[in-house]
């Protein structure tokens, strides 16, 4: 009965660890230069049958230091940032949310932190666009 128990509590712990979940961008851009407009497109899905998805992505500067970046939600059109940290909340089980930065100000690159409680899934996508759009 003791080892029931024991490892009864060691495969719940194993899961509770198990579903929290780290992910990293390599590489993070935005801004201008030289007439090129360079921005980064994010596509977090929720592939969990059941489970709602909260988390947040942390972006840092190649020299280690935050990178103060703004995203948007592209459905909702609202600023998805709070100087260098994306929060995302209730994120439904099949559901995807997409972000995209907005290409202000002098380029800077960093790399992103995503964790979340759960599982997701997570890519990023860099657009570039000349003076003609």
């Amino acid at each position: 009965m003791k080892r029931l128990g024991l490892t009864l509590l060691w495969v719940f712990a194993a899961s509770v660890i198990c579903s929290a979940q780290t992910l990293y961008y390599p590489q993070i851009a935005n801004g201008q230069n030289g007439g090129v407009i360079v921005v980064t497109w994010l596509f977090v899905t929720n592939p969990n049958g059941s489970e709602t998805a909260t988390g947040s992505i942390q972006f840092t500067q190649d020299n280690g230091t935050p990178f103060n970046i703004t995203f948007i939600d592209v459905d909702t059109g609202q600023l998805a940032t709070t100087l260098n940290i994306l929060t995302f909340q209730n994120l439904s089980p099949g559901q995807t949310r997409i972000y995209l930065s907005t290409g202000t100000g002098p380029l800077q690159q960093g790399f992103g932190t995503l964790n979340s409680g759960v599982r997701v899934t997570s890519t990023a996508l860099f657009s570039t666009y000349g003076s003609g759009g």
